[in-house]
């Protein structure tokens, strides 16, 4: 099998396979003074309330519980059909955060999503919810390691907007992807991305706050053809850490 390697970090815009894969917008934490920035090149800058900057790591965003960032304008996503997150966490919270969402409730807005730490499933799992262009929530499982309160891993999570089968979410740890277990779904139908505030740390209004610190977060399209696609002609997308591709 062709492995062809993506290194997200090295610029904005990648080619593969004669295709173009987007940084939309790329949040590297590394001084206090960027804290808000973002590094894509693409203005996505962020609104502070309540979160810190420590070193830790190469540098991390810190929050409370109550903190929270969100985008100043818009982040739109509704041109793709394929969106993979990407975020540095080191955390002890085992349930109950928002740690991204796009949209004010993904829950109850159509084409919103969001990552999470929780405990629908067992305590130290972190999920991800999409709700499809038929009002139908899709939401899936992966288990965190062991040793996240601690240590640094890479999380990543891949939505198919245009996929109607089993694989419309995939999880990755530490760039491989991990085992996961679907709440509700997958369902047949279609979702169209939004084009709204993208919020860090908790959802609008500072609910399901998250407790712990971000390395970095990048949202970024999935390339056409996608992770999904590409296994059928026998290539295999690999993303390299971020941290890995940045800060080593």
């Amino acid at each position: 099998m062709i492995q062809i390697g993506v290194a997200a970090a090295v610029a904005a815009m990648v080619n593969l396979a004669g295709v173009q894969a987007a940084v939309i917008a790329d949040w590297q934490f590394t001084s206090n003074a960027t804290l808000l920035d973002d590094s894509s090149g693409n203005g996505n800058t962020l609104a502070n309330s309540g979160v810190t900057w420590s070193a830790s790591n190469g540098g991390s965003a810190v929050f409370n519980g109550s903190a929270i960032l969100n985008t100043v304008a818009t982040l739109n996503l509704a041109p793709f059909t394929e969106i993979r997150v990407e975020w540095g966490m080191v955390t002890s919270q085992t349930a109950g955060a928002i740690v991204w969402e796009s949209s004010v409730d993904a829950n109850s807005v159509t084409g919103g999503m969001f990552g999470a730490i929780n405990d629908q499933l067992a305590a130290g799992q972190f999920d991800s919810t999409a709700r499809r262009n038929s009002g139908v929530v899709i939401n899936k499982y992966a288990l965190m390691p062991g040793d996240v309160g601690t240590v640094l891993h890479d999380y990543a999570v891949e939505i198919s907007g245009s996929d109607l089968g089993t694989t419309q979410m995939k999880f990755f740890v530490d760039n491989v992807e991990v085992s996961s277990t679907w709440f509700q779904g997958p369902t047949a139908s279609a979702q169209t991305f939004l084009n709204d505030t993208f919020f860090i740390g908790a959802r609008s209004g500072g609910v399901a706050g998250f407790n712990g610190s971000l390395d970095y977060l990048t949202v970024s399209s999935v390339p056409e053809p996608s992770t999904w696609a590409m296994a059928a002609l026998g290539l295999t997308v690999v993303v390299t850490m971020r941290r890995a591709a940045s800060r080593a």
